[in-house]
């Protein structure tokens, strides 16, 4: 079965980023682990201003049913965008 994302949660915008009209989108690389925790992330796209940061502690509170290979839970990186837009 394939990874399930359960939860993710959304980050918030740095102020500095507001104040500058920073918008777009982050790309990042997750490691879903087999014991259901977010092992690691790496940005891949960056938007600076805080996002950034803000992008990967959202990541690390995402809450997933690990993906399964023969019955057995298996880790798997898998590609997490956050946008961010000011409306």
């Amino acid at each position: 079965m394939p990874l399930k994302i359960l939860s993710k949660p959304k980050p918030g915008y740095t102020d500095s980023a507001r104040t500058n009209g920073k918008q777009g989108t982050i790309v990042l690389a997750v490691l879903f682990s087999a014991n259901g925790r977010i092992e690691a992330t790496l940005v891949l796209k960056r938007l600076g201003y805080g996002l950034d940061e803000h992008a990967v502690n959202a990541a690390r509170r995402i809450k997933f049913k690990p993906k399964t290979v023969g019955g057995k839970p298996v880790q798997v990186v898998k590609m997490v965008e956050y946008s961010f837009a000011i409306y």
